[in-house]
Order: C-alpha cells, then structure tokens, then sequence
C-alpha cells in the first residue's frame, strides 16, 4: 500500500513538473511572439534595409537580438519612470536595433585632438563675469537662430554638425539671416580630411578650419551637401561661403554658471558630452540624470550643441540638439541634468566662434 501512495505521489509531481516547464516554455513562446511582432512593426515604421531578409538570416537575427535586449531595457527603465524612481523615458528610436557597442563605434566622434590649436588661431577665453540679467531659462530657437535638427547617419561627424551649430546662430545674429552650413565641408577640409566619419574630431578644429583657410567663411549646405561619408578630399567653394568668421571662444571649463551666462548671451554652443550610455541611445523625453556619467575631456565622446537651458518639475536643464534626426529623443532634443556638477561633462569643452 505505501508502495502504492508513493508511486500515486511520484506520478503527481511529475506530471506538476513537466506542467510548469511545460508552462515556462508556453510563455516563453509568447514572449517571442510579443517580441517578433513588435520586431516587424519596427522595421516597417523605420523603413529598416533589412526587412525582406530571411527570418533566420544572420544579419535580420544580430538586429533582432539587439532590438529585443533594447526593448527589455525600456520597459524595466519606463517602469521605473512611471514609479517616479527616474526622471527620463525611455522609447524604441531608428538606433534601437544596435547593441550598445555598434552605437558607439557609429555615431560618437568627438575625439579631443591632443596637439592643441593645430591652426595657430588666438583662442580667447570667457569666464563668468556675473548673474545679473541673466534669465532663469532661455531658449535660441526662441531667436531664429537654430536650424532644424539634422541627421548625422552613420557616421561619426557629430562635432562637425556641433560647430555648424553655433557657426549658424553667429551667423544669424550678426546678419538676421538663419542659414544652413556645410558640416560635409568640415568632414572634407579640416586637418586634410584626416577627421573622417570612422576617426571623428573635435569643433574648435572646425572653427579653426574655417577661419585660417576659407578667410572665415562657410558654405551653404546647400552648396556642398551633406553625404554621411568621408574620403578626404576638400570640395569647398569659397566664392559662395558665407561669414566672416575671425575666432572662437572657449568658456572656462567645468564652470556651469559660465557656460549658462554663454549660452544665455552669446550663442548657440558646441560642447562635448558623454552620450555612451545605452539610456542616452533609446532617450525619449524627460530630463536625462545619469549619475554614471562621465565628465572628463578625454572620457567625452559626442558633441552636440547647447541651445538653452530651464527647469521641469524642480529639475534643472539643460537644452541640447542632436544631429540623429528628430526621431530621437524629444523631436531631436534633449534635457540633459544642469546643476548636478557638470554630470556629462556640458561644461567641460564648451565654445563658440566670433564673427566680425
């Protein structure tokens, strides 16, 4: 009889054991289909070069696995958001279907050059000299003097579209013309077009390039016109550039209070950020507080450009632009954290140029 009940006992919890797995497995399938479906979708609404591949070519898979550990990542981020543990959103963006790695290989080309003023400029220096008058929020495009948001593509040109950035608000302020400039003349032209899309550079090199050898003006980028690639051959019509240009600016760095009296009173700037984080790649709207960033100017590695600054709900901001579109981020923005000792390194290697 105990032989019996064991065996009755034995065939019981089997059959519950393989009913789990089998229940584990069940919703394991469903997760996969929740993930496929919203994989589809996803290539479609971003027009993705991959959608007709086969659904077990090597390629369509790495995107999908990519694209899957990104969409797990914002929904555990957004819960939190939706806690009030975190001040930023998350959302599937045109880069959710890179890994981390290839985000930044891609799309992070600031690069410090470590031979400082390679173009013999005078770099003049601005340090704060005081708060009064100084609004508690501002915002350029307030001022006809931003540009829409731009798109680098894939390639590592973020600086160059930084220093057109701020080259086109001058520009704008000291002529009440808003043009757009070349960011493919700095890809082409500056340091011999040694600062490709695969090397990166740095904005003041940009100024620099500008100012010493095209007598400090600028193509239209509707001259020479943005390819997203490199090949190192400068193709800039002078006799139809804009300017002129004659210096840049550099604010002290690490100073936030600098850096807001700048932007607040000069110009558009171009700074250099630290956007490796894959919470800064799948941004979506909020203000961006990310403790774990880094500030120093060689761990920097994206420059963007500095159009304002403000509060939401008690938070400080700053108001940054990118150049991946306006399908990242807030329409192309960004708030990244103001007041939280110069987390990201804003104001780390902030300038602006001069024009006379």
């Amino acid at each position: 009889m105990n032989y019996l009940i064991y065996f009755i006992l034995s065939l019981q919890c089997n059959y519950i054991f393989m009913e789990n797995i089998w229940l584990s497995k069940l919703s394991m399938m469903k997760d996969e289909l929740y993930y496929q479906s919203l994989f589809n979708k996803y290539m479609k609404d971003y027009n993705k070069e991959y959608i007709n591949l086969e659904y077990n070519h090597p390629y369509r898979a790495q995107k999908y696995n990519a694209f899957k550990n990104n969409l797990k990542l914002i929904h555990e981020h957004n819960d939190k958001y939706k806690r009030n543990e975190v001040t930023f959103a998350l959302g599937l963006n045109h880069l959710a279907d890179l890994t981390n790695e290839e985000y930044q290989t891609l799309l992070l080309g600031y690069k410090k050059n470590k031979y400082s003023n390679n173009y013999d400029i005078q770099i003049k220096s601005q340090k704060t000299l005081s708060e009064h008058n100084i609004p508690d929020s501002f915002d350029w495009r307030e001022h006809n003097c931003v540009t829409p948001v731009k798109n680098q593509g894939m390639c590592g040109s973020c600086w160059a579209f930084s220093a057109v950035a701020s080259m086109e608000c001058v520009y704008a302020q000291n002529t009440g013309k808003l043009v757009s400039f070349s960011e493919q003349e700095l890809v082409d032209c500056v340091l011999n077009g040694t600062d490709s899309c695969n090397h990166g550079g740095e904005m003041q090199d940009g100024f620099a390039e500008i100012i010493k050898h095209h007598s400090g003006k600028i193509d239209p980028e509707s001259i020479y016109v943005y390819t997203g690639k490199s090949e190192g051959v400068c193709h800039a019509d002078d006799s139809q550039a804009k300017g002129h240009f004659t210096n840049y600016v550099n604010v002290t760095s690490g100073d936030e209070d600098a850096v807001k009296e700048a932007v607040a009173t000069k110009s558009v700037l171009s700074i250099a950020i630290d956007a490796s984080s894959p919470f800064f790649q799948l941004y979506h709207h909020g203000v961006f507080n990310w403790p774990f960033c880094k500030n120093k100017v060689n761990e920097l590695d994206h420059g963007v450009a500095l159009v304002g600054y403000g509060t939401e709900k008690s938070h400080d901001y700053w108001l940054v632009k990118n150049s991946w579109s306006e399908k990242w981020g807030q329409d192309g923005y960004i708030k990244m954290s103001r007041n939280k000792n110069n987390q990201c390194g804003v104001a780390t290697d902030a300038s602006y140029p001069v024009m006379n």
